[in-house]
């Protein structure tokens, strides 16, 4: 179900419950992720709960091109007139230039790519918008970009300093009550993925909006802070 997370931002119920989807609600609407191929009806549900409407949409920020977090991208789009941005490490994947980053290990990615992707794949998109690390767009009194290459090479997470809220993507996870890395099988670089940590851990936030399960908003920075340094900078994982 979709609910309020801060003030003006919305964490949307998407197709399957797979990957979080954020409304931003402002003057113009800003949505951060599109869930899975399908998730646009929701989407518009919400929007149209608000007493707003989806021509009100006027930008799309994605975090990283995987599939659950990119689904709705081109209907959303096309149905909106949104502009779409991405991290320019990433645009080629959802621009389908490149071709998708598979899981590491063989079997699970010839699973991925005989099963999951016919049914999951989305459609072509060209990004209107190349994001590039500490570039600031305009939602939240200014939302930073900041690359956090490793599970995609353009992951990114978006940080308002004003609302003191991050979007964290798949940089990071938030499972049974616990943080934890992103799942590694579905990395494109371990190493990097674990590193990517350290550049949101020591900023400042009360919210933490995850691109899978609920949101953290007790003590959110100084848990993630304790996360880095005794979980991956001390090298348990």
């Amino acid at each position: 179900m979709s609910k309020e997370i801060a003030h003006n931002v919305y964490q949307v119920e998407t197709r399957f419950g797979a990957a979080n989807a954020f409304l931003i609600v402002e003057d113009e609407l800003t949505l951060v992720d599109t869930g899975m191929r399908g998730s646009h009806s929701k989407v518009n549900r919400l929007i149209t709960d608000l007493g707003r409407s989806l021509s009100e949409l006027t930008q799309i920020v994605v975090t990283h091109c995987h599939l659950d977090h990119v689904g709705s991208l081109a209907t959303l789009k096309s149905l909106s007139g949104a502009k779409v941005a991405v991290h320019n490490s990433d645009a080629g994947y959802i621009s389908k230039v490149l071709p998708y980053p598979m899981p590491k290990k063989k079997p699970i990615a010839w699973l991925y790519s005989a099963v999951v992707l016919p049914f999951l794949n989305s459609s072509q998109v060209v990004a209107d918008v190349l994001l590039e690390d500490g570039m600031e767009l305009n939602p939240l009194g200014g939302l930073r970009v900041v690359h956090t290459p490793g599970h995609t090479p353009g992951s990114i997470c978006l940080y308002s300093p004003a609302g003191r809220i991050l979007f964290a993507g798949d940089t990071l996870r938030y499972a049974g009550g616990k943080l934890c890395l992103p799942y590694k099988v579905f990395s494109n670089d371990w190493d990097e993925a674990q590193t990517s940590i350290g550049k949101i851990a020591g900023l400042e936030f009360d919210t933490v909006c995850f691109g899978h399960g609920e949101a953290l908003m007790t003590d959110a920075s100084a848990k993630v802070r304790d996360f880095w340094e005794t979980n991956v900078q001390g090298g348990t994982h």
